[in-house]
């Protein structure tokens, strides 16, 4: 399948080329709506044409994956959920409960969707919820709701450098609001696909936020985007994810 970006220039009038942002298969013909595919076991809908990027963020593959082997037994969060990527291998994991959040009701209704498509994993509760992060993690946590494991997988804050102090701060008031959800001892995986903000100070802003509102990090890992997204210049290293647990 190949599919033009959105954001080439428009072709001459009369081209014979393709429009921009079409969609083909790869013997030449239109393809029009959903691609079902299956990733590690898992199937997913992606919705090639009006989806974010892609459709699917393949980038997150081996993070989703290691998500799975420690969602058994786990109440999870997913904030960023977009389709419901982690959502559903959180479940296949053996998680007790997931939440997703996302402020598109289209991406909410994607999660509800995927997990239609798995049956296998009818019998983990699942909800989804369409607003916005900062209330959302805000209205669970008047309600008292705890997490063992909270994944916060933004967009992008900072596309370009004068950005990047702006997207920091962001980043530090999204950790806050994740760690009053924190169980205790909990699990917070942090991701950020910004190639302006470096790892160390993305996860130095994190841990900082998170011991001042009470919860410091154990930081115990560091990951970066799959294999298949290979970095061969500075740029294209955008992804990194941190799994810190909390100390309390």
């Amino acid at each position: 399948m190949i599919r033009l970006s959105r954001e080439v220039a428009a072709m001459p009038e009369g081209s014979s080329w393709c429009p921009d942002g079409s969609v083909f298969t790869c013997d030449g013909a239109p393809f029009d709506g959903n691609l079902t595919f299956l990733e590690n076991g898992i199937r997913f809908a992606a919705d090639v044409i009006r989806g974010q990027k892609t459709g699917f963020f393949l980038d997150q593959k081996y993070n989703r994956d290691r998500v799975r082997h420690l969602a058994s037994g786990k109440r999870v969060l997913n904030v960023f959920s977009y389709s419901g990527g982690f959502s559903l291998y959180a479940a296949a994991g053996g998680a007790t409960e997931v939440v997703s959040v996302d402020i598109n009701r289209h991406a909410a209704e994607a999660v509800a969707e995927n997990f239609a498509l798995n049956p296998s994993l009818k019998n983990c509760p699942h909800s989804e919820i369409a607003a916005d992060a900062f209330v959302a993690m805000g209205e669970l946590a008047a309600k008292r709701r705890r997490f063992d494991i909270v994944i916060v997988d933004p967009p992008s804050f900072a596309k370009a450098e004068a950005e990047v102090r702006t997207a920091l701060n962001t980043y530090s008031r999204l950790a806050k609001a994740a760690v009053k959800l924190l169980a205790p001892h909990g699990l917070l995986v942090f991701a950020s696909c910004s190639s302006r903000v470096t790892a160390d100070a993305l996860f130095s802003a994190v841990k900082e936020t998170a011991s001042s509102a009470g919860r410091p990090l154990n930081e115990l890992v560091r990951t970066a985007h799959a294999v298949d997204h290979p970095a061969k210049f500075r740029e294209s290293s955008y992804l990194k994810c941190m799994y810190a647990e909390a100390k309390n």
